[in-house]
This record gives structure tokens, C-alpha cells and sequence, in this order.
């Protein structure tokens, strides 16, 4: 990857921070000026994670490379209070219940541009997103993953699938009745997707949608992680045949999302954190 570091000596004030936060120890502060400097023999392996930049108090550090762009936003404001982030997270469901109305294709762009600043795997960042949004589409998804589940009634199951047999009959009745419990009828799916190669792709895909899953919920917009499709898709040639995937990517998960139903009112139970210290 080319980077291309630029330090501002006139607005640099010697405090060293930069090379504090620097993970790859690529910056180096001259014993004589103090000024932070490029260790040529490390640069090769910069992960161009920006901590120089974000953390430079004084705005004197900018690293440009081609496969980066910055966040068209506001500035830093941090100011978000304990109590509104917690009522945010504890008050999240998954929703199962969508409204008949197209969720915007500028707020679904916009929100995958914010979580391109979900945390990644030495900041490699190798997930690439799909968003259908073809009612087609979505129903040959729904329909092709309801044959899949009644061959497994037909074969012997692989063991990562045992679980869903006692629950395959059921499922099959409800979209024989007319309901959809595959996408919920949901107006968009968001498919997370990556090289096979890159091991951590699938960490990388949760964590960013994880993100996405809760700052939907500030577009009043509500998910579901549509779990059934993800394993149908991990398990069926046919299934997986139905989206256009680049060649040798694998799809990580898929979230559904659009404007819910039902508003809600109130905040269920849960089972008390467990908790260990060492």
C-alpha cells in the first residue's frame, strides 16, 4: 500500500504523541528537533489505522493513500450522555414486523459510510457490503431457503445444521400459511461479504454490523439478523447461487432492516451479567 505522510514541522509542538499511539512504531521524534519522523524501514508496514492523525493535538500530521477516503461529516462531538447510549442498547429488539414502504437508498449508503469506521483486524477492513432491495430477489432468498430446510428433512444433516430439525416442521408451516420466517417480508438486506482468504473477514463482518444494527435505530430503522438465510447461504450451492457475489467471496451475515411495525413500549428482562475477575 502507498502512503504518503505529511507533518507540518511549523504546527507540530514536540509532544510526542504521535509516536506513543503509532501500533507499527513507524514515527519517531529526531533527538535533536523533536519532530516525529517516517523510520523508512518500518513504513512498509503502516496499516494506515490514523491514531497519528486523530490523536495529533495540534492538526500537523496527514496520511493520503489511494485506498482511503475521508468521512464527509461534522466534527468530533463526543457529547452523548451514559444514560442516552445505555437506553440505545438496552432498548434495542429485533424486529420481525417491517412496514410496506421502501427504506431510502441515500440513508442505507450513508449508514454503511459510518460503520466503515468499525474497528477491523489490522485495520484492513475486507469486508464489502450488498444491499438487495428487489422484492423478487428477497422472496426467491426466502423461498429457496425453505427447500433447503426441507432437504434436510431428506438427508442426513450435517451437524452444524442438527440444531434446526426439530424446528424445520414448524418454520415450513408458518411460510406454507403465507408468512416469511426467513426475511420477515423486509423491504432491504444488507449482506456483508469477502475474500474467503482473509481469515478474520468474519469477525470484521459481525463487529461492523453489530454497529450498524444499533445506529439504525437512530434512522428508526430496526433489524433483524437473519440468521436462517446466513446458514442457507453456507449451505446451499442453490441458495447461494441467487446473489451476485463476487468470484471467491464469502458472505458473513445478513441483516434485515427497514421501518418497523410496532412501536415499543417497554424494556424486557434479562438473565444478570455473569461476571469473573482475575
Amino acid at each position: 500500500m502507498q502512503v504518503n505522510f505529511s507533518i507540518d514541522s511549523d504546527r507540530c509542538n514536540r509532544c510526542g504523541i504521535c509516536s506513543n499511539v503509532c501500533l507499527s512504531s513507524i514515527l519517531i521524534q529526531d533527538p535533536i528537533t523533536k519532530i516525529p519522523t517516517v523510520a523508512s524501514d518500518y513504513k512498509v508496514f503502516c496499516t494506515t489505522c490514523g491514531h497519528c492523525e486523530s490523536f495529533c493535538p495540534q492538526g500537523a500530521i496527514k496520511i493520503e493513500t489511494p485506498e482511503v477516503e475521508p468521512f464527509q461529516g461534522s466534527s468530533i462531538d463526543r457529547k452523548v450522555s451514559p444514560e442516552t447510549v445505555k437506553s440505545l442498547i438496552v432498548s434495542r429488539r429485533t424486529i420481525r414486523h417491517f412496514q410496506d414502504k421502501p427504506v431510502s437508498h441515500d440513508l442505507l449508503i450513508n449508514l454503511l459510510d459510518i460503520i466503515r469506521y468499525a474497528p477491523s483486524g489490522f485495520n484492513l477492513h475486507p469486508v464489502e457490503w450488498m444491499i438487495v432491495k428487489d422484492p423478487a430477489v428477497i422472496q426467491k432468498l426466502s423461498s429457496a431457503t425453505i427447500d433447503w430446510l426441507r432437504s434436510l428433512q431428506e438427508v442426513n444433516t450435517p451437524d452444524e445444521f442438527a440444531p434446526l430439525l426439530p424446528v424445520i416442521s414448524k418454520i415450513i408451516a408458518v411460510w406454507e400459511s403465507g408468512e416469511d420466517p426467513v426475511c420477515y417480508h423486509a423491504p432491504a438486506l444488507i449482506i456483508a461479504h469477502a475474500d474467503t482468504t482473509i481469515h478474520s473477514a468474519g469477525y470484521d463482518a459481525i463487529i461492523a454490523l453489530s454497529y450498524l444494527d444499533l445506529i439504525a435505530q437512530v434512522y428508526d430503522l430496526g433489524t433483524c439478523w437473519a440468521g436462517l438465510l446466513q446458514m442457507a447461504l453456507s449451505g446451499s450451492p442453490d441458495v447461494l447461487g441467487l446473489i451476485p457475489l463476487p468470484q471467491g467471496h464469502t458472505p458473513h451475515h445478513v441483516l434485515l432492516i427497514g421501518n418497523p411495525r410496532y412501536q415499543i413500549y417497554q424494556i424486557p428482562k434479562r438473565p444478570l451479567t455473569r461476571i469473573s475477575v482475575v
